[in-house]
């Protein structure tokens, strides 16, 4: 009888471990990346914004645009 408990003991905790390592693999295989949902899109700003840090565009291009979207550039 204190043999069936002692395998019990041992199962547990090889499920356990399982859990474990595949909560790890799980979490060190996920992408740096921004989740986007079905359905959410980014905006103009946000695009600008993503374009600028992944250096597709320079400060000064940057500014240009920022300007153009949020109207800060006109003279109404």
């Amino acid at each position: 009888m204190h043999l069936i408990s002692i395998f019990g003991v041992i199962f547990v905790l090889i499920v356990l471990g399982c859990i474990a390592l595949v909560a790890f693999v799980a979490m060190r295989n996920q992408s740096p990346t921004p989740v986007s949902f079905p359905g959410m899109r980014e905006t103009p700003l946000q695009i600008l914004d993503r374009r600028f840090a992944a250096g597709e565009i320079d400060a000064e291009e940057y500014k240009r645009a920022r300007d153009l979207l949020t109207g800060a550039g006109s003279k109404a």
